[in-house]
């Protein structure tokens, strides 16, 4: 400005509110000047731009700028699978995890299923099969194991993070519980459980 800038202000916004003004002065016959303001603030989506005077009174404002700040992973929750009893998990049985995840700014980008099959770690990737709604499925092994399972997850920013490990077996399990409800000869023969076997559970008459 050849009349000399007088000041500069600078204007942040996110989407409902002026969140700082930082006005900063020059003194007479400051014709050009580089400006950096340090402004802090939390994670959001802003907009910002500079109104200047000069000498004259004569105004100047830039265009909007826009920004994003996020430091924070998304937020997972409801994290289940099914079958999820010792009764109905088997060798060779088809898992199907669930999770529900949101970021409130730039969004979940990748939630991988991690989980130990009893010889090595395995990944799944998880699909976003509605909304906030991911899962993924995969079958047990042929044969009696312990698994542990986690979900990882991270948004397009980059942040990421891990769940809680989780546990369950999968084991080849026949129980069953024999009862009679006949008048005046109500009896239980009770659990009998085993596998490939021949159980005596009782008379019958």
């Amino acid at each position: 400005d050849n009349l000399g800038i007088k000041n500069a202000t600078l204007n942040v916004w996110n989407a409902t509110s002026l969140v700082n003004q930082t006005t900063t002065n020059f003194v007479p016959g400051t014709v050009e000047v580089s400006l950096g303001v340090v402004v802090t603030i939390v994670d959001n989506l802003y907009s910002w731009f500079y109104s200047l005077f000069d000498w004259s009174g004569n105004n100047f404002v830039t265009k909007n700028y826009s920004f994003t700040i996020d430091s924070t992973p998304p937020v997972i929750t409801n994290i289940s699978y099914s079958p999820n009893t010792n009764a109905t998990i088997d060798p060779a049985t088809p898992i199907t995890f669930n999770a529900s995840l949101t970021d409130n700014l730039m969004g979940v980008q990748k939630v991988i299923l991690q989980y130990y099959n009893g010889t090595g770690w395995n990944n799944e990737t998880m699909s976003n099969v509605s909304s906030s709604n991911f899962n993924v499925s995969f079958i047990t092994a042929p044969v009696n194991q312990n698994y542990t399972f986690n979900i990882w997850y991270n948004d397009s920013f980059g942040n990421y993070n891990r769940s809680l490990n989780y546990s369950f077996v999968s084991y080849w399990d026949c129980t069953w519980q024999v009862t009679t409800n006949r008048v005046g000869f109500e009896s239980t023969f009770g659990s009998v459980a085993g596998f490939n076997a021949i159980k005596y559970i009782g008379n019958i008459t």
